[in-house]
């Protein structure tokens, strides 16, 4: 879901400027099966076994049997997308997603990779790319230190234009999310925060059935629900917000530092793996905070919350660290080569 947007943004941007893009979904030019585990299986195994998918995750970071494995299955089954791209003859191949990437050399064409987390894990450094857009200074020496020859250029993760610094967020507003599919522990996060005297929204992206129970949980009546927003109204609710209680997914991360609001990530929201690195990321940049455990999750964000110097020092860092130019930024960067 988040490299779809990521190519979207990008898409927009390349338009803009000029461009004729065109976008694909890589998992629409894979068989069935492949597509079934990416779309549903990995859903399945976040939920049911994140320690499992945090074992593959680091695993597959080494170049050992999981990243082989990997890459044999995204080469094998990506055939149909190098036959597109030989058809097509573009200028450039921008993945924002890394399953394409070992096929992409055999079609002939110049390959760029945007990666959409803070950290540049092995798989993103398949196929030899051109070039390589990362999201940070922080990132960037990660690569080099995997590839030092590698040709990089920080540009952020592209993410759509509605998000942009805030300068009037609400105090003592906090925006609860869990992602997309809202995994995790959000009923009980949002119980612990709802006796906080605290103005308490949160957002349940496609899990309809989480919102009609939070919605219709008479202890949480004075929490403010929503359910799917599109970019707009997320940028919105974000830009209203003092913090924001998350997990750090790649895109999510990139939009609460465009927009500016301090990020507050809650670690059973996390999945094991890149949002690791990412939380990582937000603790030492200063933008945002780690909190381990339910228990001290409601003191934390309270004294959060009732501490504006503090709150405006997370702003200040996250703003220095977002790039809401990120999609232009990448576009730029591929007309200089």
């Amino acid at each position: 879901m988040g490299h779809m947007m990521a190519a979207r943004a990008l898409e927009l941007a390349a338009v803009e400027r000029g461009h004729a893009p065109t976008t694909i979904d890589a998992m629409d030019y894979v068989t069935p099966g492949f597509r079934s585990w990416y779309r549903g299986g990995y859903e399945r195994l976040v939920r049911q076994n994140p320690a499992m998918w945090g074992h593959l995750y680091f695993s597959s970071d080494r170049p050992l049997f999981n990243y082989l494995v990997q890459t044999t299955l995204d080469f094998t089954f990506c055939g149909r997308i190098e036959r597109l791209v030989r058809q097509e003859g573009p200028d450039w191949v921008v993945c924002t997603h890394s399953i394409a990437q070992p096929r992409i050399p055999l079609a002939g064409r110049p390959m760029a990779t945007v990666v959409t987390d803070l950290y540049p894990h092995r798989m993103w450094l398949r196929g030899h790319p051109q070039l390589t857009c990362v999201a940070s200074e922080w990132s960037q020496k990660i690569l080099h230190d995997r590839r030092p020859r590698a040709k990089s250029v920080v540009t952020g993760i592209p993410i759509s234009p509605e998000f942009r610094p805030s300068v009037a967020p609400l105090e003592r507003r906090v925006l609860v999310t869990s992602g997309g599919i809202s995994g995790g522990p959000v009923v009980e996060v949002v119980r612990e925060l709802a006796k906080l005297s605290l103005d308490i929204h949160v957002v349940t992206g496609w899990n309809e059935s989480l919102r009609q129970s939070l919605s219709g949980d008479s202890a949480l009546a004075g929490v403010t629900v929503h359910g799917r927003l599109d970019p707009g109204q997320m940028a919105e609710q974000l830009a209203l917000a003092s913090l924001v209680v998350a997990k750090p997914g790649g895109l999510t991360t990139m939009e609460a530092l465009a927009v500016g609001t301090p990020f507050v990530v809650f670690k059973p929201f996390m999945i094991p793996g890149q949002e690791e690195q990412n939380a990582q990321f937000l603790a030492e940049s200063g933008a945002g905070v780690v909190i381990d455990d339910l228990r001290s999750l409601g003191d934390q964000v309270a004294a959060l919350a009732s501490d504006p110097s503090r709150l405006l020092a997370m702003r200040t860092a996250a703003t220095a660290n977002g790039r809401p130019g990120a999609a232009g930024n990448v576009l730029e960067a591929l007309e200089g080569c």
